[in-house]
């Protein structure tokens, strides 16, 4: 804070983006500053002039844009509405890195507090596609420039509307061109342009219904730009649109009249599908991969559902994992020298994009029509040896999705699959090891009593994971797969030999995203009133009422620990008056009333 006064400009500046990284990490634990961080920011975000005052002003809402993001949005919902305005007041600028920031805060906003934002939208995204259409910073290079010319702007005569009559020398003007130069960062503007209006669709819904066909036309003009950065913005906001207009559609019954949706769609897919086949960058083919992944979750039969989609889906996943298409074989083709190894993402990054569409084809098509693909796929996933620990990690944790995606149809590929996580479990990657983990836990729940005979191996495996300075994502997925574990079979498994252990290790550290599983599986052994659980409550209590205080846990989660602690308080109130103290009763009592009432 005490930089922000530097007498350099560039110390200035320097300190403002470091109060942005700052926020970004701690988040809300940033609050006790926030005053004291935006009264220093206001000279820079009032200040009037050009130069110095630009750039001050730019960094101070680069800045804005992670307090939206980061500080709550309790906190910042009494911000949004000066953000705004001061969008609206610096978007007519001439600098191009400070609108290009301003358009990220309205996305920043739209993300938290997008109320205020509602009023001004058409107005906004107008002002956004001229930036799209602008020919700033664009320089044209002849090959002779000794060769009279004409600036290309001027083609149309100053004033008249009419076109030049000279139109020899109006081609031979075009012919002697080399090419065209843009600035760097009227580049950066237009991909953060395009990226910034994809967030806005998600978040302002049907609001944005009436710019939707002249958002599409404008990011579709950028898709075979050359420059990556705009091209990537152009796809994220093709796929992002009709992800929106999907949602308008079946959430918010808007009344696609015009019929652009199934227009939107006929044209978006196999753009997607053409660039993972030819594009060259492969920066470019996985986010084209990954528009495709969120197209299908959001919208999976009206892709799915088309054979010619879904054919060609097919095939190109396939030639992804047979390292196949254009992007890869450039990659085998080039020397790249020592400075790429084999635990690059140079090759394998598209694999895993790949790969994990499969289980979303799998979610959305169910278990039963998607057994052909997984025989298809199944041998192009399983790792092979020599492949390096990226590529590994990546195919047991396609793996392991899919059996969750095929659930009971699962079972005739049981012993195979088991294997395959068998062997991850004994990789020398941590990385490798945690999806092995995650892996088995998923088949087991998937194929129910089919596996029981191998639970004591299993339960050996993983218990040489469970120690103080274990990886502690690995043990998060071993908490996991043994709370699936008890869920499939609970009958057969060692419920007082195991349990303890599970407590023991709660709560999770790193991959949070096991705790709705784990804490159903502990719900539903007290609705059984499993002794065992019982004894474990004065362990366990304390470690639940951190769980609704932890601003990292997800709501999800947080509903199913709440209905568990609300069990418990009706079973064994003399139990939780006696393993808390009488302030965490009182704040667990408030956050469960506090969420009633929110929901």
């Amino acid at each position: 804070i005490h930089m922000v006064n530097s007498p350099s400009v560039h110390g200035k500046e320097l300190a403002i983006s470091a109060l942005g990284a700052v926020t970004n990490a701690a988040e809300e634990a940033i609050l006790p500053f926030l005053p004291r961080i935006m009264n220093e920011l206001k000279v820079f975000l009032k200040a009037e002039g050009e130069g110095d005052e630009i750039r001050l002003r730019t960094q101070a809402i680069d800045t804005l844009s992670v307090f939206a993001r980061k500080v709550g949005k309790e906190t910042f919902a009494g911000m949004a509405g000066d953000c705004v305005e001061l969008g609206l007041v610096n978007m007519g600028s001439d600098d191009p890195d400070l609108r290009r920031c301003i358009y990220s805060l309205f996305a920043a906003v739209s993300s938290t507090s997008p109320q205020p934002l509602l009023i001004h939208t058409e107005r906004i995204v107008a002002r956004m596609l001229e930036t799209l259409d602008s020919t700033e910073g664009m320089t044209t290079e002849y090959k002779d420039p000794s060769v009279p010319r004409f600036d290309l702007d001027d083609s149309i005569e100053e004033g008249t509307g009419e076109e030049s009559d000279d139109e020899d020398e109006v081609l031979g003007d075009y012919e002697n061109i080399e090419g065209i130069i843009v600035e760097n960062s009227y580049l950066e503007e237009k991909g953060d342009t395009l990226t910034s209006l994809s967030e806005l669709c998600d978040n302002l819904g049907p609001h944005l219904a009436p710019c939707y066909e002249q958002i599409f036309g404008h990011a579709l003009k950028y898709v075979d730009y050359s420059t990556p950065m705009v091209k990537r913005g152009a796809l994220l906001c093709l796929a992002h649109l009709c992800n929106a207009f999907h949602r308008a559609i079946s959430q918010h019954n808007y009344q696609d009249e015009t019929g652009l949706f199934p227009k939107f769609v006929s044209v978006t897919v196999p753009c997607l599908l053409e660039i993972v086949r030819c594009d060259k960058e492969r920066e470019i083919v996985c986010a084209a991969l990954e528009c495709l992944n969120e197209m299908i979750k959001e919208m999976g039969p009206a892709i799915l559902g088309d054979e010619e989609y879904l054919d060609s889906l097919v095939e190109v996943i396939k030639d992804v994992l047979s390292h196949k298409t254009s992007c890869q074989k450039d990659a085998e083709d080039d020397d790249f020298g020592d400075d790429v190894d084999d635990e690059s993402e140079l090759s394998t990054v598209l694999l895993d994009f790949a790969g994990s569409i499969l289980p979303t084809m799998a979610k959305v098509m169910g278990g039963k029509a998607f057994v052909p693909y997984f025989e298809m796929f199944a041998p192009l996933l399983i790792p092979k040896k020599g492949r390096n620990r990226v590529e590994r990690s990546s195919a047991v944790g396609t793996l392991a999705e899919l059996c969750e995606g095929m659930k009971e149809c699962m079972v005739p590929f049981a012993n195979e699959m088991y294997q395959v996580f068998r062997n991850g479990l004994h990789d020398t990657n941590a990385e490798v090891i945690s999806n092995s983990v995650f892996g088995v836990g998923m088949l087991v729940e998937a194929t129910g009593p089919t596996l029981v005979a191998k639970y004591p191996e299993i339960l050996g495996t993983l218990a040489t994971f469970l120690r103080d300075n274990g990886d502690r994502r690995t043990i998060d997925n071993v908490i996991g797969a043994v709370c699936r574990m008890i869920s499939a079979n609970y009958e057969s498994f060692p419920i007082s030999n195991v349990f303890p252990e599970v407590v023991k290790w709660l709560p999770l550290k790193e991959d949070l995203d096991e705790n709705v599983n784990v804490y159903t599986c502990i719900l539903r052994l007290l609705g059984n009133g499993d002794q065992v659980v019982t004894n474990q409550l004065p362990n366990l209590l304390p470690k639940i009422a951190d769980e609704l205080s932890n601003k990292k846990v997800d709501d999800k989660s947080k509903g199913v620990i709440t209905e568990l602690f609300k069990g418990v308080m009706t079973k064994y109130e003399s139990v939780v008056m006696e393993s808390l103290t009488p302030d965490q009763i009182q704040s667990v009592k408030q956050i469960i009333v506090t969420g009633c009432s929110g929901s």
